[in-house]
């Protein structure tokens, strides 16, 4: 989801390269045809620019580097997660 994506963008938009954040804010800013139905404009304007810049690096066959970033979010996500369940009332 755009709300999803939006999210993790901000643990891993400190790790991109200048050529990375290029593409990011060009798909960012760019003119979308359509609007999402369920997050707000800032929130679908910066998934797009996420999704640009794994699709620049899938395009460009860079895979280890979508693997890097993506598991910046995974490992993330595993603490958040162990945080949430360790809690029992």
């Amino acid at each position: 989801s755009a709300r999803g994506q939006s999210a993790y963008l901000e643990k891993i938009l400190p790790l991109f390269t200048e050529r990375e954040e290029e593409i990011y804010r060009r798909g960012r800013n760019a003119k979308k045809g359509t609007k999402s139905k369920n997050a707000g404009a800032v929130e679908y304007n910066r998934s797009t620019g996420f999704e640009a810049v794994l699709g620049d690096l899938h395009l460009t066959g860079n895979h280890e580097r979508i693997e890097q970033l993506l598991s910046v979010i995974d490992e993330a996500d595993l603490k958040g997660q162990a945080a949430a369940t360790y809690f029992k009332p």
